[in-house]
């Protein structure tokens, strides 16, 4: 039995934001790692916090299961387009506006895009 159109739009927009909520618990463990951003005596107890969100939030990410990642890399790319623009300035001055490590995640969030629209443009990916 097919998902009704109002359930695929919960799946999707609940594998979006699983996207944020990985970047925003991986800084949250680099932070705790480096001890910066709270009291140091804190740090025992966020840095093992900080881990177990980030393994949660790759398991449930997984989980949302690569159909709805692709059609979330669709959504993604356009929004990075964006990210770039205003930086135009900052390029004009020889700056660059990714880190080798940013363009690494760009480049497979392009690739998964594109491949993304072409599986749906065969049908394969709905």
């Amino acid at each position: 039995m097919s998902k009704t159109p109002h359930l695929t739009l919960i799946s999707l927009s609940t594998a979006m934001i699983l996207v944020p909520y990985l970047f925003s618990a991986l800084c949250s463990a680099l932070l705790a790692w480096r001890g910066e951003g709270g009291a140091a005596s804190l740090r025992p107890v966020h840095l093992p916090l900080a881990r177990l969100a980030k393994t949660v939030r790759a398991g449930v990410l997984s989980a949302a299961g690569p159909k709805y990642q692709l059609l979330s890399a669709l959504r993604y790319a356009p929004g990075a387009a964006l990210f770039i623009w205003p930086k135009y300035e900052q390029r004009e001055r020889g700056l660059p506006v990714f880190r080798p490590f940013e363009m690494a995640l760009l480049g497979v969030l392009v690739a998964a895009a594109v491949w993304a629209a072409v599986q749906w443009s065969r049908g394969a990916l709905t």
